[in-house]
């Protein structure tokens, strides 16, 4: 690929051309620099031993803005047939595309497991309030039968 981008520099009127897959390199090596950030960020949150539901959404949030706003599976006009050529080039060599979508799996996987995580969290803590409440409705109904009995006893 390095000897193709060389040979290209030098064909006459293809200095434009060539920059701009230099460009298109540049790009996918900082598209894969922003994913391994947000990869190391989602390791680093999971690997806690208590996990914020918060922080982990944050991310997730962060990462789908940055591939909705920023990312792009073909970032090159269709009509720009060499460079649409190039990217897909690119693309196959870095995998680009394939290591956006994995992050993108494995956020939501880690996003699902902790809300089910914190959900059954939550059923649990309702479970032991209605316990609670249970145990204090019989404690007053007993209270209700006690004055009952005191009354029918006047």
């Amino acid at each position: 690929m390095v000897e193709d981008f060389l040979f290209f520099s030098k064909i006459d009127n293809q200095q434009d051309n060539f920059y701009r897959q230099l460009i298109l390199l540049s790009l996918a090596y900082s598209y894969l620099g922003a994913i391994e950030f947000i990869t190391n960020k989602l390791a680093e949150k999971v690997s806690c031993q208590d996990c914020n539901i918060d922080e982990l959404n944050k991310l997730y949030i962060e990462a789908a803005k940055f591939n909705s706003v920023f990312f792009f599976h073909q970032p090159v006009l269709i009509d720009k047939a060499s460079l649409t050529e190039m990217w897909k080039e690119i693309d196959k060599i870095l995998e680009v595309n394939t290591s956006s979508d994995e992050l993108l799996e494995q956020l939501s996987n880690v996003h699902y497991i902790l809300n089910l995580d914190s959900e059954n969290k939550k059923i649990e803590k309702e479970k032991i309030q209605h316990a609670k409440q249970e145990k204090w409705n019989f404690v007053f109904a007993i209270i209700g039968i006690f004055i009952g009995i005191i009354e029918l006893l006047k």
